[in-house]
This record gives C-alpha cells, structure tokens and sequence, in this order.
C-alpha cells in the first residue's frame, strides 16, 4: 500500500526527517513514538503532502503510484487522510455541511439522506450530540476534546485507505479515550491501514500495532515488532542518543 524508500525532508532549509523507509500494507497499524519534536509529525506532514516541506531525497510509493510530486489535495484524492494535531476552525460553515462538501468533491455517490443518517450513526458512536451535524467549526461551538472526535468522525465518512493519526489522545480523557481506541480499531480491515502517531500507552494497548518504529531527531533508529513500545515509554528514550 505505502512505501517510503531512503527518504528525506527539509522545511525552510532545515532538515526534518533524514534517510526515512517505511512498508505499510493492508491491514496492518503501524505506531510511530518519540520525543517531543523528534520528527512525528514531520512524517504524517510528508506522506499527505504539506506543501512547505520539501522532499529532497528518495520516493513515497502509495498503492504503486510515485506520488512525491503530488499535492495534497491529490494524495487526499487517492485515499489518504490525515488527522490535524490541532484541528483549525473553519468559521461560518457546520460540521455536517463540511462533510457533504467533500463527499460531493469526492463523487460519493450517496444521497444526501443516506449522508445524514451515517453520520449520525457515527455521532452515536462517538456519544457526540445529535445536533453535532449543525454546530460551527469553531472554538466557541466545540470542545477541544470534541475537535478531535470530529476529526474521526470525518475520516469514517470519508473512508480512506491509509488513515494517518496524529496524537488523536491530546484533550482526550479517559472515557473519550476508550471510545476513539474502540472506534479505530474497529476502522482497520483487510484493505485500509493506518500510522498511529502518539506516545500514549493507554492507546498503543487498545489499538495492538502491528508494527513499531521510534524516530528521535528526524531519524528512525528503531523498528521492532509493537511489544517494544512498553518498555521505551518508560525508558523515555533515554537509550537513543
């Protein structure tokens, strides 16, 4: 599905992300962890194609299409979605609205009642409001906790191939915790995967990765299968120079 073969990345010069090489295929959960500002995101912001890091070197394969050279919005069209860290406010336009926007800019060929009722089987899902659908994007409508959920929500009704998710876990307590672990497990199958990014060891339990790799200053120096993650949270990265 995505590999990432010998590749690098700068933004305004800097170097973000060093010699990355990652395999990932159908129905497989790959966690990334790290310190703080080790390149996490970096990595999540190359595959979906942010515009102002640059890739220098090596190829981002996804479904056997190069798509190095692609933007964002061509990768998205291809199936992959990326979860915002910190979702922005899109003012003067509600979720439900946003979300029948980009199924008709996707060719969704579902009704709009059909649109209504699956989202809201998915409001039910992750015990948002009913009128969840009718609230504004924006900071006085919503709860950072809310946000994040939203965020899911609009994944599902999308549903792409390759869900990468960016510490999902900030602003979640423990029972919104349980019900986005729940919900992402269940979203994985034998054609989607997904790059889970978070150094939440409550999540890594719920979510049982397949596979596991550390990158600390732009560099993975570790992949190993998912047990490994235990013990190097602990740890803190304290063994990775």
């Amino acid at each position: 599905m995505l590999t990432i073969k010998n590749t690098s990345a700068v933004i305004d010069a800097i170097e973000l992300l060093n010699d990355i090489s990652i395999t990932i295929n159908p129905g497989e959960i790959h966690a990334i962890i790290g310190p703080s500002r080790s390149g996490k995101s970096s990595l999540a912001h190359l595959i979906a194609g942010h515009p102002l890091l640059i890739q220098t070197e090596g190829s981002i394969i996804f479904n056997k299409k190069n798509i190095s050279k692609l933007d964002a919005e061509d990768r998205a069209s291809l199936g992959i979605y990326t979860t915002f860290q910190n979702p922005p406010e899109i003012l003067g336009l509600t979720n439900l609205k946003l979300v029948k926007m980009l199924l008709k800019a996707k060719k969704d060929s579902r009704l709009d009642q059909t649109i209504e009722e699956d989202y809201s089987k998915l409001c039910e899902l992750f015990e948002m409001s009913k009128n969840h659908g009718n609230t504004d994007i924006d900071y006085d409508s919503m709860t950072p906790s809310e946000f994040k959920k939203n965020e899911l929500i609009l994944m599902m009704m999308l549903n792409p191939k390759l869900a990468i998710i960016d510490e999902i876990d900030l602003e979640l307590d423990d029972d919104d915790l349980d019900i986005v672990g729940a919900a992402l497990k269940n979203f994985v199958n034998n054609k989607k995967a997904m790059l889970l990014i978070t150094n939440n060891k409550t999540l890594l339990d719920m979510m049982s990765p397949t596979h596991l790799h550390v990158i600390v200053k732009g560099v993975i120096k570790k992949q190993d299968d998912a047990t490994l993650y235990k013990r190097i949270i602990e740890d803190g990265y304290s063994q990775f120079p």
